[in-house]
């Protein structure tokens, strides 16, 4: 099963690292968009594209997620975390909000759709999972 990452790949990019190295070999596979310095429009198409893939959609919540991205006004949100909750939101997605830190605070984007955060863990992450996917009958991870 495809889980998309929402994340500030500048920041925290060693994080989604981390999520490939402990589901080395398992039937989960951690996908995200690489913001490079293509143009919006086609990072968006990709985003869109990855998370219409997904059932679920971890947002890594970090220092950065809430900041303003230079080019906010290409995204047409605040940042591209911000767009990809968005998309996520509209496309029906379950979101699991993901602390990487206790301090940070959920982006405003998520709304009701995610009130609490998980800590950053194999295990708090896996639960989320399995419970966010219980109804659909793919099995536990």
């Amino acid at each position: 099963m495809k889980v998309y990452v929402s994340l500030n790949w500048e920041c925290d990019h060693n994080f989604k690292y981390m999520l490939d190295a402990w589901n080395y070999g398992s039937r989960l596979q951690f996908i995200c968009e690489e913001h490079a310095d293509a143009p919006a429009a086609l990072i968006k198409k990709s985003i869109e594209r990855k998370i219409h893939s997904c059932l679920v959609v971890l947002v890594l919540v970090g220092r950065k997620s809430n900041d303003l991205h230079p080019r906010f006004r290409d995204i047409g949100y605040k940042n591209w975390q911000a767009y990809e909750i968005i998309k996520a939101r509209e496309m029906g997605k379950k979101i699991i909000p993901v602390a990487l830190e206790e301090r940070f605070l959920l982006p405003p984007e998520l709304d009701s759709h995610a009130r609490s955060k998980i800590p950053f863990g194999h295990d708090e992450i896996l639960g989320a999972i399995n419970r966010k996917t219980a109804s659909l009958g793919i099995g536990r991870f």
